[in-house]
């Protein structure tokens, strides 16, 4: 009996090139809602000012209910910075998410980023509607 000959000498090979990390875009497949943004800045720029004003909504309403209505911060350090005052936690407020948009524009380029802005402005509108209603219920 004759033995079987491997043809296929890629079989047990080691191998020293390292996996693919990109974390931008893959020109071979499409994306939905991050393509819309990879190749427009204004676009990108409209909707991180977008989660700017829609925090600074965030921080008037929060302002209002906690003044008005006798409502309670849940977040900690917005409660602390509310305690010492309704401007230090607009300061708060506003230093913060101008650090957390100003990385998200210089890293603009990953799609990994662009997708947590997209989703941080989505998530901030039903938080907007939870205040207006709130506001509209006990007023």
């Amino acid at each position: 009996m004759h033995e079987m000959r491997i043809t296929d000498r890629r079989i047990n090979r080691v191998s020293l090139r390292w996996p693919e990390r990109r974390t931008g875009f893959d020109r071979r497949r499409s994306y939905p809602v991050s393509s819309i943004f990879r190749s427009d800045d204004r676009r990108y720029a409209a909707v991180l000012a977008l989660i700017l004003l829609l925090g600074i909504m965030d921080w008037a309403f929060t302002s209002h209910a906690l003044d008005a209505l006798g409502a309670y911060e849940a977040n900690p350090f917005m409660r602390a910075a509310f305690e010492a005052g309704s401007m230090y936690a607009l300061g708060l407020k506003l230093v913060s998410l101008t650090a957390v948009i100003a990385c998200m524009w210089w890293l603009r380029r990953h799609r990994s980023v662009i997708v947590v802005a997209t989703v941080t402005a989505a998530l901030h509108i039903p938080l907007i509607a939870y205040h207006v209603a709130g506001a509209a219920f006990f007023s």
